[in-house]
């Protein structure tokens, strides 16, 4: 039998499933709250929910989490320090120091604010990211000792001097959102900011966005910068990992744990979870929509999530009583699941699911 503090056999992060935490504009709707009448059927996730311990996470976002499951100290965790991982992810070589994510972004007027699209809603191509990353080195970061990287279209990384000595928030968490209160923080927050300003000034001359204005398409203005760290030495309590992108890749690199694409349904991960090969999986189904905003497509994922893998896990913990895994939401929130009786009155289903869509 295994011990309390040891991991669970699997390990579910579904970032984006509950409706929370991720919205894509102050103004959007939660999709969840107090409207269960317009999410599709989720009975095989509502009687899971309702046999399950609940108990909080001291983080909270997806990369927190995540970073939080890898074993890294909850207050590196929580500011989301994993811009050397990720970049580790990228297949990069490992660079020893300070690594600073910059991903490209648009930044538009919205009244008062200043509201932020990512490099995913912009698509940018490799040309114009390897273009622009030289522009900046020569105009800007070689003069300081920095140098940019963009190994992808849309995720970029800035290898730094040092400790930058600030605060960021995730790009997940600024998307659609106005920048002002999100924006570095801590004593080296005024180089920073000042560093926000130059950037912009530097892109809104490149040749790169005369040619997509010309295009009709929206200017690559801005950099955002999150995530300042160092490749720290993880000990995540899982020997595998499905998803969860770079930063999964990163840290499994960084560790020499097993990474792997998510398979189509839950099938593969409950063979592959076993007390002596923990499996972590992050299903990112749910999290792209509901961070910009698409309910409809958010919808069409929970569905998706309820078909492939909600109705074969309750059958699988039904069978296999010893089977405790535990599911992450991304919000803070977490569930230790266990098995569900075969017959629950609906009513306990609609109060579980209720209170999960809060």
């Amino acid at each position: 039998m295994r011990g309390a503090d040891e991991p669970p056999a699997l390990t579910l992060l579904i970032p984006g499933l509950s409706g929370t935490g991720e919205r894509a504009s102050d103004a959007a709707p939660e999709p969840g709250e107090g409207r269960l009448a317009d999410l599709p059927p989720l009975p095989a996730l509502g009687s899971l929910l309702a046999a399950a311990t609940a108990f909080p996470v001291p983080v909270s976002g997806p990369e927190a989490t995540l970073l939080h499951l890898s074993g890294i100290p909850q207050e590196r965790a929580q500011d989301a320090a994993c811009a050397a991982f990720c970049r580790l992810g990228e297949g990069r070589a490992p660079v020893d120091g300070w690594w600073l994510c910059a991903d490209p972004v648009h930044l538009r007027v919205d009244f008062d604010r200043l509201v932020l699209s990512d490099g995913e809603a912009l698509a940018v191509t490799g040309a114009e990211a390897a273009a622009l990353a030289a522009e900046l080195n020569e105009r800007l970061f070689h003069l300081d000792g920095l140098e940019l990287e963009a190994p992808s279209p849309t995720r970029w990384y800035l290898r730094l001097t040092g400790d930058p000595q600030i605060r960021t928030c995730a790009l997940s968490s600024v998307v659609g959102r106005d920048v002002a209160p999100c924006l570095p923080e801590g004593p080296g927050a005024r180089v920073w900011r000042t560093r926000l300003n130059e950037v912009q000034m530097v892109l809104h001359m490149s040749p790169v966005n005369e040619a997509r204005a010309a295009r009709g398409l929206a200017p690559i203005n801005g950099l955002w910068f999150w995530g300042p760290g160092t490749v720290a030495a993880p000990s995540p309590g899982w020997s595998r990992v499905f998803g969860g992108g770079v930063l999964a890749q990163g840290v499994a690199a960084a560790t020499g744990r097993s990474h792997e694409p998510v398979p189509d349904s839950a099938a593969a991960l409950l063979t592959a979870a076993s007390a002596d090969r923990p499996v972590l999986a992050v299903l990112d189904h749910a999290r792209v929509p509901m961070l910009h905003g698409d309910t409809v497509r958010w919808r069409e994922a929970l569905a998706a999530l309820e078909r492939d893998w909600f109705v074969a896990l309750r059958a699988h913990l039904r069978e296999v009583r010893s089977f405790h895994p535990v599911l992450y939401t991304g919000d803070g929130r977490a569930w230790r699941l266990r098995a569900p009786p075969r017959w629950r009155r609906r009513a306990t289903i609609h109060s579980a699911l209720r209170n999960f869509f809060r």
